[in-house]
């Protein structure tokens, strides 16, 4: 019998090994962190919420609605996991969901189902989802709706701050997931050669769309099932990396059996000298790491051109460096009244125009500005955001 997966659970596994089989298959009692409290939160709001709308037939009621936050929030203190959100995330959470609401409608006649389930076994056919003898691959889905015009849609709803971009989206494989599961379905849910992803971020109102195909959702599959293959070798030899990143602040391990504790500290905060003493010797390794990744990109994008990645490029950008006679400068910034530091920077012409403006005339202190300059054009590389998207 394989590991039971979900996109949770293999987004686990690929962030820290080590957490995955505590939490998964050691079953460690595992404190998440407020914000997963938050967003479970809200998650099961909109749940109800468009239950409710889908039962009486209508798109949306924020009067109901906000009745309905406040009927939770009272309730939460009996539930195992939502007991943990203090009173004072009680305004926060209100704005979130009311902006929610108040900007989303619901047509009942195309739900198909919210907060749908959905468990495959390992030939990739629909199991219960209780079935832990068979069940291979979990997925829960936040929307699935259907419409005579539009191919089947997936909403997922996001409860994080910082909306993804169009490109991280895109490439976010829980899309993936989601259509592997659905080619399951009967009808024409299961059968469509299109399919529709929206990423819902609720605080922001950001709305992520992306279409896949019936080949996305296949490919998944072979994907998924290497992913069980490497776990099932883990078990066997019981292999399991410890690599720190974000998920270290509320590892049940941290504190008594991660090997990388050391490395991980700064995720959880830095609290006694030998720990500050390692993590100045590993920044310090981490700069002069730096420098030789920044040398290498340096060489291939003077050829190649820029990279992009996680919407920021790197790459050769042409730059102009001025060179003043200081004298004459020191002249004519006192008679502009302008403090001669603020000019005797590496300035574009943009930034010099910008300065321009707090003169009397400023065409002419442009002029009389590059007249006293030494114009030296060069390259300059570093990380900077992508245009565009």
């Amino acid at each position: 019998m394989r590991t039971a997966l979900s996109h949770s659970r293999i987004e686990l596994l690929e962030d820290c090994p080590l957490k995955f089989k505590a939490i998964v298959l050691d079953k460690t009692p595992w404190k998440k962190g407020l914000p997963l409290y938050n967003g479970g939160f809200l998650h099961d709001l909109a749940e109800a919420y468009i239950n409710y709308l889908t039962e009486i037939g209508i798109q949306s009621d924020i009067k109901g609605g906000l009745e309905l936050f406040e009927e939770k929030w009272m309730a939460r203190h009996e539930d195992k996991e939502f007991k943990a959100i203090p009173e004072a995330e009680h305004d926060q959470l209100l704005e979130a969901w009311t902006s929610f609401i108040e900007d989303r409608v619901f047509e009942p006649d195309n739900i198909v189902g919210s907060e749908m389930e959905i468990a495959l076994d390992g030939k990739w056919e629909q199991v219960d989802w209780f079935d832990k003898e068979r069940a291979f691959f979990r997925a829960k889905m936040d929307l699935v709706t259907l419409t005579n015009q539009d191919p089947p849609t997936v909403t997922d709803f996001k409860s994080s701050y910082n909306a993804s971009s169009k490109d991280e989206a895109e490439r976010n494989p829980q899309g993936r997931r989601y259509i592997m599961a659905l080619l399951s379905t009967k009808g024409r849910l299961g059968s469509a050669d299109e399919y529709r992803v929206i990423y819902d971020f609720m605080r922001s109102n950001v709305q992520r769309e992306v279409i896949l195909t019936r080949g996305h959702g296949l490919e998944e599959r072979d994907r998924t099932f290497a992913i069980s293959e490497k776990l099932e070798k883990r078990i066997k030899k019981n292999e399991w990396d410890a690599t720190p990143g974000n998920g270290c602040h509320d590892c049940p391990l941290f504190e008594s059996a991660c090997p990388a504790k050391g490395l991980a500290a700064p995720e959880r905060g830095i609290q006694d000298p030998e720990t500050a003493k390692q993590m100045l010797a590993h920044l310090i390794m981490l700069n002069e790491q730096a420098k030789r990744i920044r040398g290498a990109l340096e060489g291939y994008t003077a050829t190649a051109g820029i990279v992009e990645s996680g919407g920021q490029v790197f790459g050769p950008r042409p730059m102009q460096d001025y060179a003043w006679d200081i004298l004459t400068l020191r002249e004519w910034a006192n008679r502009n009244g302008i403090s001669i530091e603020d000019i005797v920077r590496p300035r574009s012409r943009t930034e010099l125009e910008k300065l321009a403006r707090k003169t009397a005339d400023k065409k002419k202190a442009i002029d009389e500005l590059l007249g006293i300059a030494t114009i030296e054009n060069g390259t300059e590389y570093r990380i900077r955001k992508a245009t565009g998207e």
